[in-house]
């Protein structure tokens, strides 16, 4: 799969899976190859949650589908020093809640502020 953001410094792109079965209270790894580069990070000391990125998000759902009532989600980020030439390998561990009967995965990318589109490419989900 290839994403990529759009056109505007503070553009923002994603794509989740379906819903997957999952027991509550296990631990997980999900594994993807991902690859991906920039450079020119407006703000390279700056917080996380400011930074040009790309992500993996696991949302975790109620057998009713609702969101978890104990926890929603967890996030893993990578950034400008995290770049790859080719392929690399990104395992993102994580327990599901006592209330959880599906995730769902998120794969995507935000500029913040990045002069340039950011393009991830998404391989061997697993």
């Amino acid at each position: 799969m290839r994403i990529t953001t759009g056109n505007g410094p503070n553009d923002t792109i994603s794509s989740t899976s379906k819903l997957i079965p999952v027991l509550p209270s296990t631990s997980f790894t999900t594994t993807s190859n991902l690859r991906f580069s920039w450079t020119g990070d407006p703000n390279p000391a700056g917080p996380p949650t400011s930074r040009p990125q790309v992500f993996i998000t696991i949302f975790y759902f109620q057998q009713n589908g609702m969101p978890s009532s104990i926890h929603t989600q967890d996030t893993a980020a990578y950034f400008q020093e995290n770049s790859t030439s080719g392929f690399a390998t990104f395992p993102m561990q994580y327990t599901t809640p006592s209330d959880a009967a599906f995730v769902e995965v998120q794969f995507g990318a935000a500029r913040n502020g990045l002069p340039a589109q950011i393009t991830l490419d998404v391989d061997n989900v697993r």
